[in-house]
């Protein structure tokens, strides 16, 4: 199998719901069996902070589940030993509220706040524009960053809404001090600084493509394409040559039914930018398929979302050409094996690719259990 693209990976959500050091080795030996090469590892955000911490241990101890640096350093080892990279991510500005409700002094009004209990995007992020924000994620960073050994580091970026830096007099007094046109731009500056952190250790930055709203963005960053609604500056950036890896939302990400998405639907997926074609095609460094875990949260589930799906990015990644479904499904069989004799659940076949009134039922029902913890979240910002 030719290996058309050097980034094939899965990203695991362990910040949401966190699985055990065995749980992260299973979806790691899973992976490797379709020739993937990278785990992107989310282990922070609203919900909670996932890494040990021996600077400013309140944050782990505030999540109560963490992994050790010992187990990361553990689960890294057996990575490696699969030919998998570990790219951690902690994301910054927004997404903060685990580490925020330690350390309310970096956010704009500086008040207490509560890690999240459900799903959402919270207005509470880290300040731009106060000075000791930056001293402080530096030394955290200085903490986080030797504990990975990859070139890629991921500072997110995404869903950082700007409601309370508009009226913050710290976030305005440096907007006017740096001659910044819009709150977007606030942020670019707020992601340079970091990237210069990212630099001293040799570390290439990701972020999600929402970081291209700002027109300051580093140019030398990876962008990695999620969202639609981004789709117009996302296509601009890749026009011009930027780095970028797809993880379109409606193609790949894996949190998602078998029912929106099975099995066929990840084969046959094509690189495109909403209704657009992909300008270019040379810069792209691969693809990633996502499981969030907001709604997955055992072992179990874990898995069945992710296997065998993953294997049909796999392929795309290497380079094969999808024309051949049935023989594809031949050769997951062979992996399914593999799955098996590991003990590492994953959906059978029979649901590869569900149809008619079941598929309808499976993927309402799914909708509207989603909307409905939305509804009844009493955390989301109003």
């Amino acid at each position: 199998m030719t290996k058309e693209y050097n980034y094939r990976s899965l990203h695991l959500d362990c910040a949401r719901h966190f699985f055990s050091v065995e749980t992260v080795k299973n979806v790691i030996e899973g992976i490797s069996y379709g020739d993937l090469n990278v785990l992107h590892w989310h282990l922070t955000d609203d919900h909670a902070w996932r890494i040990e911490s021996k600077k400013f241990p309140k944050l782990h101890e505030s999540s109560v589940q963490y992994y050790t640096q010992e187990q990361i350093r553990e689960i890294i080892d057996f990575a490696k030993q699969r030919g998998i990279n570990v790219i951690p991510e902690i994301d910054m500005p927004g997404h903060n509220l685990a580490l925020l409700s330690v350390f309310p002094q970096y956010s704009c009004k500086g008040e207490p706040v509560t890690p999240a209990k459900a799903r959402g995007v919270y207005k509470t992020i880290l300040c731009a524009g106060k000075e000791e924000t930056y001293t402080f994620v530096e030394e955290l960073l200085d903490e986080m960053i030797p504990l990975f050994d990859s070139e890629y580091f991921h500072i997110g970026g995404d869903e950082a809404p700007k409601d309370e830096w508009k009226e913050c007099p710290h976030c305005n007094a440096k907007m006017q001090e740096l001659g910044l046109a819009s709150y977007e731009d606030l942020q670019g500056y707020f992601t340079a600084r970091v990237c210069e952190i990212l630099k001293k250790y040799g570390k290439t930055p990701i972020v999600w493509n929402d970081a291209l709203l700002a027109s300051n963005l580093p140019e030398d960053v990876v962008v990695q394409y999620w969202t639609i609604d981004h789709a117009k500056p996302m296509s601009n950036f890749i026009e011009k040559g930027g780095k970028w890896i797809y993880s379109d939302m409606f193609d790949v990400y894996l949190d998602y039914p078998h029912s929106m998405i099975p099995l066929k639907k990840v084969y046959d997926f094509k690189p495109h930018l909403y209704k657009s074609d992909v300008p270019r095609i040379d810069q792209l460094l691969g693809f990633e398929a996502c499981a969030w875990t907001e709604h997955i949260d055992n072992e179990q589930k874990l898995c069945e979302h992710i296997f065998p799906r993953v294997y049909a990015l796999a392929e795309r990644a290497c380079g094969e050409v999808h024309t051949d479904y049935k023989g594809f499904k031949a050769r997951v069989r062979e992996k399914v094996k593999l799955l098996e004799k590991a003990g590492i659940p994953y959906t059978k076949e029979d649901w590869w690719d569900p149809k008619g009134m079941e598929r309808f039922k499976d993927a309402v029902s799914f909708y509207l259990n989603m909307v409905l913890i939305f509804l009844k979240s009493k955390v989301v910002d109003e």
